[in-house]
């Protein structure tokens, strides 16, 4: 993708028609030329995007996804890189860890609503969405991934009949797993506030770990003794020990090994 340009403009709806005829044997270009031309999508490239997509609401499946960051992202086999290419957001919906996926479903879908309230049809485009959450990969890892995306409004009722977003590998620079609901205004939309909502996974809601233990956390992961955490993070033993008590009683574990798989699955190490 080449680098994005500052300038801003007209409405997505001007692409609608095209998209919907479905006579495009190249996307690149079409979906450079909006990312160029438009505000929202503009200001996705902020957060080094892995992959840009255009779904279609009505069925669900990908207009268009740029398939080699798609498989790396993912992780995808073939078989999964099929699946997406068949499924589109189904098959990407169901590699989201079931604990985040509430919030995907339930509390964006909430928030949406909320945000288009009294915003004209032919504005849509001019919000943008995100949500970051936890998703499986092929392999059997798990990474965290932001999803941003605004809506393409068709150019003659302005009914929203594609999406198009993009996706950032977040693993390395989120440390927890608080799921963040946004929904941003551009243009002529811009006075209007952000609306926010963070929540947490639904099997870590009482869960909860302290930054100091979740620091102890990923040095006990990784094969640390309670001497070698209390060196690095400059505590007494003492204190080290109190907090991996702590852990274990909140995790429901009485081994690191236990502890380790079991918030591995989460994401949380």
């Amino acid at each position: 993708m080449a680098k994005r340009e500052e300038k801003s403009i007209h409405s997505l709806a001007v692409y609608s028609e095209k998209l919907r005829g479905r006579d495009i044997t190249n996307y690149e270009p079409i979906l450079q030329e909006m990312i160029n031309s438009h505000t929202v999508l503009n200001a996705m490239y902020r957060y080094n995007p892995t992959v840009f997509y255009i779904s279609n609401l009505a069925d669900g499946k990908f207009v268009y996804f740029s398939q080699e960051s798609m498989r790396k992202l993912l992780h995808l086999n073939d078989e999964g890189m099929e699946k997406m290419k068949q499924e589109g957001i189904h098959y990407m919906m169901s590699l989201i860890l079931p604990s985040d996926l509430p919030a995907v479903v339930e509390d964006l879908g909430k928030l949406s609503l909320d945000a288009m309230k009294g915003i004209p049809a032919h504005q849509l485009d001019k919000i943008r969405f995100s949500i970051n959450y936890r998703s499986s990969r092929n392999d059997g890892s798990v990474c965290k991934v932001l999803n941003q995306y605004c809506f393409i409004p068709d150019i003659n009722d302005g009914m929203a009949l594609f999406s198009v977003g993009s996706l950032t590998d977040i693993t390395d620079i989120k440390s927890d797993t608080k799921i963040t609901i946004k929904a941003e205004y551009f243009d002529e939309l811009h006075n209007h506030a952000p609306v926010i909502n963070t929540v947490s996974p639904r099997d870590e809601q009482g869960l909860i770990f302290s930054e100091r233990e979740l620091e102890i956390i990923k040095l006990l992961a990784e094969g640390l003794d309670v001497d070698s955490i209390a060196t690095k993070l400059f505590i007494s033993p003492y204190t080290v020990k109190a907090h991996k008590r702590n852990i274990f009683e909140k995790a429901d574990v009485r081994k690191t090994a236990e502890l380790v798989n079991k918030l591995g699955k989460t994401g949380i190490i």
